[in-house]
């Protein structure tokens, strides 16, 4: 597994710098939107979409070349639905794409997502299920919230719905996978307006990082997952890419990492990895 130890030193150092004025974390502000374009400029993108258009089917929003029926474990092959819908949505609101603004575009958009959310695949890896589509989900959906035309209102719901359904409960794992739930409910918490899961999905991320001797950070600064096995690598890298991601999210809001708990992770970054 890859690790990311310098994006991830850049992020910590973000996090632990001096306070900083943000005009949003004002008790007068939005902070469900200030937490949406935090997100909107970590996944920023300019993808080229002319290959993928040419698979697009336009009676009904599918891809030739997809195997929606498969419910093999690794590659998931359905997935490729909603990566290419996610790119269309970046191509349709970003300013120096062709496509920006493209009204044909936004149908084929509208009409992919009505397509996955109808035809509904099922992966037999709860991991696609619970993390990888409804995390590209969430993404696609608030970066479409600043686009000329919106999805739907129903159409929306109907998506927020079924990821809320069958997304998980982070509270109901550890470690990364916990993390990685949580995520999405930040996501779908801000698209909702929903407080009281946002607050859920926080705790969730926030809770895990205290020394303990089960899982999780060890009082010597290693790291445990699946029980008592050290996992410094893997797990441990994951749960700090999930941390920071977060802590970089919510930085100069009401919900900003408490300074106990950055203190492990910036202790574990520096005098572990």
């Amino acid at each position: 597994m890859k690790t990311y130890c310098l994006p991830l030193i850049i992020l910590l150092i973000a996090i632990c710098s001096g306070k900083q004025a943000y005009a949003e974390s004002t008790a007068n502000n939005d902070e469900f939107e200030t937490l949406m374009q935090k997100i909107r400029k970590d996944f920023a993108a300019n993808p080229s979409i002319d290959k993928i258009l040419k698979e697009y089917n336009d009676k009904d929003g599918s891809f030739a070349d997809v195997d929606y029926a498969s419910i093999q474990r690794t590659n998931w092959p359905p997935l490729v639905h909603i990566d290419r819908i996610y790119d269309f949505v970046f191509a349709y609101t970003n300013p120096q794409n062709k496509y920006y603004k493209d009204n044909a575009l936004y149908e084929k958009i509208v009409k992919g997502l009505e397509f996955w959310h109808q035809r509904n695949p099922w992966c037999h890896n709860w991991w696609y299920n619970q993390i990888a589509e409804p995390q590209k989900l969430g993404v696609l959906l608030i970066q479409m919230r600043t686009g000329a035309r919106q999805i739907p209102a129903d159409l929306e719901k109907r998506i927020l719905d079924r990821i809320r359904t069958d997304g998980g409960d982070p509270a109901k794992w550890t470690g990364a996978n916990r993390t990685d739930i949580a995520l999405h409910w930040i996501y779908r918490s801000c698209l909702s307006r929903n407080e009281a899961d946002l607050k859920k999905a926080l705790e969730n991320v926030y809770n895990p990082i205290v020394y303990t001797t089960e899982e999780g950070f060890q009082y010597d600064n290693s790291y445990f997952q699946h029980g008592r096995q050290l996992y410094i690598g893997g797990y441990g890298d994951e749960i700090l890419k999930g941390i920071t991601q977060v802590a970089m999210y919510t930085k100069g809001t009401q919900y900003a990492l408490p300074k106990d708990k950055l203190d492990i992770v910036s202790k574990f970054m520096r005098e572990t990895y």
